[in-house]
């Protein structure tokens, strides 16, 4: 079965809801953040970011549903100005992943953001959703490990 990659489009939101799911299941994202995955405050947030250009990504599909998503949102840099894209989600299906779905999905991501003027990428990865492999395979990219993030809920 062919696989089609295509820019991230609103008319791909309802489609990412399935694998949005999946992604929080499979990678303790409920758990992290201590609440339920919130898919109209989803959904809403990223019209809103589409709307005004700070959003964007690429979408896998196969067989008429989406199986994986690359999303990023893009903002100025606070001390220099420049643009730089952060992933939000980069995730496949499970049913995929033996397919280089992902690294096509990077691979394609990266070039749009290129396009976009954007001077730096910035991608991350959850404790809980394959961080070896990840740190591995951004080393590799020519990525600079930054910073850790924690979090605690108030």
């Amino acid at each position: 079965m062919p696989i089609d990659f295509h820019e991230l489009g609103l008319a791909d939101i309802t489609g990412m809801r399935r694998l949005i799911r999946k992604f929080g299941s499979e990678c303790s994202m409920l758990s992290i953040f201590e609440t339920r995955l919130d898919m109209h405050h989803f959904q809403k947030t990223l019209n809103l970011l589409f709307e005004k250009g700070m959003a964007s990504g690429v979408v896998a599909e196969a067989e008429g549903r989406v199986i994986g998503v690359l999303l990023y949102t893009v903002s100025p840099n606070l001390f220099t100005g420049e643009d730089t894209a952060h992933e939000v989600v980069w995730f496949v299906d499970p049913e995929y992943r033996d397919r280089s779905v992902g690294a096509r999905l990077y691979s394609r991501g990266l070039k749009q953001v290129k396009a976009s003027g954007c001077t730096y990428m910035v991608m991350v990865h959850l404790e809980t959703s394959m961080p070896e492999e990840l740190k591995s395979f951004y080393l590799r990219q020519g990525y600079t490990f930054m910073e850790s993030t924690y979090q605690m809920r108030l």
